[in-house]
């Protein structure tokens, strides 16, 4: 029983972590779409056309992907680092 409040507060810990985490994807999300659609819309020259490309919609897509297979990879790290 003495290793009770020990386990809580790791398990605590670990959702601090993984909050925080969300909060860094998803704000690398942002980033990476707002990145893309800065780049392909103004430096190439396409304005408003990009969201017409299915291109764009795929990166958009996959940089979601990875933003949620980073996040489950994390939570499984901290699963198994206990």
């Amino acid at each position: 029983m003495k290793h009770e409040p020990f386990i809580e507060e790791e398990q605590m810990e670990n959702d601090k972590k993984l909050n925080l985490m969300k909060f860094w994807i998803f704000g690398t999300f942002i980033i990476i779409v707002a990145g893309i659609t800065i780049y392909i819309g103004s430096v190439v020259g396409t304005g408003t056309a990009i969201f017409r490309e299915m291109r764009y919609w795929i990166a958009i897509i996959v940089s979601a992907l990875l933003c949620v297979i980073c996040y489950y990879a994390y939570n499984k790290y901290l699963d198994r680092k206990k």
